[in-house]
């Protein structure tokens, strides 16, 4: 509670005059807030972890009471279970967090920024339609021109040319609609019409309605592509999930290498950082069980400075990472493979 209320009392003074001025509505900012500490928790939470499991074991070891449990025949590894079961909850918790609920509140955030805090324009910029907006599905070779649809309902397409292409990049047909729906986990297209190719890109005839007749609607069955494709494709990759970023890559090979390694080291990122909790509290554990025989203060200053490298190495690994110096994998993984070593030999020195 002492680091968010530190850190809303410090943004709030420095953000004050911006939401006087655009006159914010009191509702908007409590919600800014509550989403604002919902993106710092990954970084408060393992310090708030460190801190308790130093505090308890220091308490413990400041009255003898480790010693005395070790006495009679309670194993160090008994003693770490409670820590380590707290650690890995809010592993877990933190990892359900950045999956489901970050991608959503950055995304929030940054169009309420955009909209310089104003109320009506947010709501605009949440509602946002995209016009003449194209997508494309290398793996299926198909080519998608969609005259407009909303951000936040990419089930309902207005103005769709759908084309459908060999590997060579010569076209099959061209399917052109006045609009198309997700129903049932399916396209269906509106007043749909066909264009054929031959083999050497030219049309084929005229193009004509497989269903005559107006109002009609057609369902089109082997379309991989679903609604969120589209909206995911237009957002920028932080705001979307670790699953989301996944099929992006996925439906995007033909992005250049670097902006593949890049998001490729976001995705691994994305998939580490919630097991810093964990890591800190196997850190915290041997320097708290040793910290009758310092200041707490030393105890305290030590595990901030083991964190901050933590973070720093984090940084680093990714910057390794996306020079393509590692793997995007290990990039991302470096600091949690380092320091989960470094608190398992800790640990085993003070069994």
């Amino acid at each position: 509670m002492t680091f968010m209320s530190l850190f809303t009392i410090s943004d709030l003074f420095g953000r004050l005059s911006r939401y006087l001025a655009a006159d914010t509505p009191k509702q908007l900012i409590l919600q800014l807030y509550l989403f604002k500490l919902l993106m710092t928790l990954e970084f408060i939470v393992p310090a708030c972890l460190m801190l308790a499991t130093l505090y308890t074991l220091w308490q413990l070891a400041r009255h003898n009471e480790l010693i005395a449990m070790r006495a009679t025949g309670i194993s160090i590894l008994s003693i770490m279970k409670p820590f380590i079961v707290i650690g890995i909850c809010f592993s877990i918790t933190m990892a359900i967090l950045k999956e489901n609920v970050t991608p959503y509140t950055s995304m929030w955030l940054r169009k309420l920024s955009d909209s310089r805090y104003d109320a009506a324009a947010f709501e605009e910029n949440m509602n946002r339609s995209l016009t003449d907006y194209p997508y494309s599905n290398t793996d299926d070779h198909r080519q998608w021109r969609i005259d407009a649809f909303s951000e936040s309902h990419p089930e309902q397409l207005t103005g769709v040319v759908l084309t459908r292409e060999k590997a060579d990049g010569t076209r099959v047909e061209k399917l052109t609609a006045d609009k198309a729906e997700w129903l049932d986990g399916k396209w269906w297209f509106y007043n749909v019409t066909i264009q054929k190719f031959d083999d050497n890109d030219n049309p084929v005839g005229k193009p004509f309605a497989p269903i005559p007749g107006e109002n009609t609607i057609m369902e089109i069955p082997d379309l991989t592509e679903e609604p969120s494709d589209f909206a995911n494709s237009a957002r920028s990759p932080e705001h979307l999930s670790s699953a989301d970023l996944l099929r992006f890559l996925n439906t995007h090979k033909f992005l250049p290498p670097s902006e593949q390694t890049r998001l490729k080291v976001d995705f691994h990122a994305r998939l580490a950082m919630p097991w810093a909790c964990i890591i800190a509290t196997l850190f915290a554990i041997p320097v708290g069980a040793k910290s009758s025989r310092q200041s707490v203060l030393t105890t305290i200053f030590m595990a901030i400075a083991y964190l901050f490298l933590f973070y720093a190495t984090i940084q680093f690994g990714m910057i390794l990472g996306k020079k393509q110096v590692l793997s995007p994998w290990l990039g991302a993984w470096l600091s949690n493979i380092l320091f989960f070593i470094a608190g398992i030999v800790m640990t085993r020195k003070i069994i």
